[in-house]
């Protein structure tokens, strides 16, 4: 077989935008030629976003030549959002016995992609090598891949590649296959290439915590909140953090320029490493295992629940006593949405010795007499993100705020109430345990507080 890595390169603030057209039409299309065994996505330059990187393999060296001769001019393709800038090989590679070397045997011909990319009416895209100018741009020579640009073949080097030949998962109507790009353990994935040990401790012991940050736009909120939170979290449970914040930050953004994400969710999960089972604690040099994916949510800023508001039922609190470290074992919160999704509601309250806790993956609170009340800060609650925005913009607003735990009576009797997450920001709810609350609609503090948290976090997102 025979390996290409291919670097390309867009036009300012068309990455995002690139790379759907280039996962949706570019891969299916050159999947679908005779001889490609596999098409992939590589990787980008964390700190160049205008620049990423893909793989493609050939059955051999003939399928190759014949792919650099085919004429795909009626595929009838037009990324005109996307305009290309750029593209090189950066590598070439023979595949054998499972070990990528330098080829010796190097084929000229136009780079992949723009074999894939038709020639479109009024223009045509720029010639490889070159800028949309005309200009000439530089080349790196050799055939070793730079470290930054090894993308899925970091974990074990160039000697040890992913399994190129594993077929892609295909949607429920049999059409175009559908996939994300995932990070494990250093090395971007196809979801369906992406596994981790059964040995791992998150498996097993539920032994690893995890952030949620949100993504509007193109751009992270609050991600600094969540990568203190993480840090913090790590060092409750004794675990050394195996990644810096700004390489978190790097991986989020290059998660999210490749799976094309404007408005959703990075999903981060970090474990204890895999070991064999036992209650103690493997060796401190454990590797850590680290996972992260995106979720999709167009349009998550404009919810219709947050016009209309959501409706909430009480629970028992029987989770254990350290829920501001935001583990994995989220076995009871999920029990509590199924209790409320039996009654006809929307989610659950938890209450413990009469007082609220907080929601089963929000922070709770009412507004009673113009002053909001929430939990204070402890071990009874996590220390949500969201929470600490919304509580200082309210307070700059000139809100009263009260921290301090509630009763489930007080919820009841309250003029409103909302929850605050880093997927719902502001939520109002308008009814617990069958009780109405107020006139039956999103309360004028909600609504507000919702406005100025997306307002504040927009501004602010990286």
């Amino acid at each position: 077989m025979i390996m290409r890595i291919f670097q390309v390169t867009t036009h300012p603030g068309k990455a995002a935008a690139f790379a759907r057209f280039f996962h949706d039409t570019a891969i299916p299309l050159m999947r679908s030629t005779d001889g490609i065994v596999q098409v992939l996505p590589g990787a980008a330059r964390p700190d160049s976003p205008r620049e990423f990187s893909f793989v493609m393999v050939w059955r051999d060296l003939d399928a190759l030549r014949a792919f650099v001769g085919e004429d795909h001019t009626s595929a009838h393709i037009a990324p005109d959002e996307a305009d290309l800038v750029a593209e090189r090989r950066i590598a070439h590679y023979d595949l054998a016995d499972g070990q990528a070397r330098p080829s010796t045997r190097p084929v000229s011909g136009r780079p992949a992609l723009r074999r894939a990319i038709p020639r479109r009416s009024g223009g045509s895209v720029p010639r490889s090598g070159r800028g949309a100018d005309g200009s000439r741009r530089s080349s790196r020579a050799g055939g070793t891949v730079p470290a930054h640009r090894r993308g899925a073949f970091a974990s074990g080097g160039l000697a040890d590649p992913p399994d190129l030949a594993h077929p892609r998962r295909q949607s429920a109507t049999g059409g175009t296959p559908m996939s994300r790009t995932v990070y494990v353990n250093g090395a971007y994935l196809p979801e369906e290439q992406a596994t981790v040990s059964v040995f791992d401790r998150g498996f097993l012991f539920a032994d690893g915590v995890y952030e949620v940050t949100s993504v509007l736009g193109g751009k992270l909120i609050d991600f600094d909140g969540h990568a203190a939170r993480l840090a913090r979290s790590l060092g409750e449970l004794g675990m050394a953090a195996p990644l810096g914040r700004d390489d978190l930050l790097a991986i989020h953004r290059e998660l999210v320029a490749r799976n094309g994400i404007e408005d959703g969710l990075v999903y981060l999960q970090i474990t204890r490493g895999a070991a064999d089972r036992d209650f103690a604690y493997p060796a401190p040099d454990t590797p850590a295992t680290v996972v992260l994916f995106t979720q999709s949510k167009p349009g998550m800023a404009d919810a219709p629940a947050a016009k209309a508001g959501i409706r909430v039922i009480s629970i028992p609190d029987q989770r254990w006593g350290r829920r501001d470290i935001k583990t994995v074992q989220l076995l009871y919160p999920s029990m509590g949405k199924m209790m409320a999704k039996a009654a006809g509601a929307d989610d659950a309250w938890m209450v413990e010795d009469g007082h609220v806790t907080e929601g089963t993956s929000n922070n709770a609170y009412i507004v009673t007499g113009g002053t909001i009340v929430t939990r204070h800060l402890g071990t009874e609650i996590l220390h949500g993100i969201t929470r600490a925005a919304v509580l200082r913009f309210a307070r700059e607003a000139q809100m009263a705020v009260e921290e301090r735990p509630f009763t489930l009576d007080e919820a009841l009797a309250a003029d409103e109430a909302f929850v605050t997450s880093a997927s719902a920001f502001v939520m109002p709810v308008v009814g617990i345990d069958g009780v109405t609350l107020g006139d039956g609609t999103p309360g004028p503090v909600a609504r507000r507080l919702r406005e100025i948290y997306l307002e504040e976090s927009r501004r602010s997102a990286i």
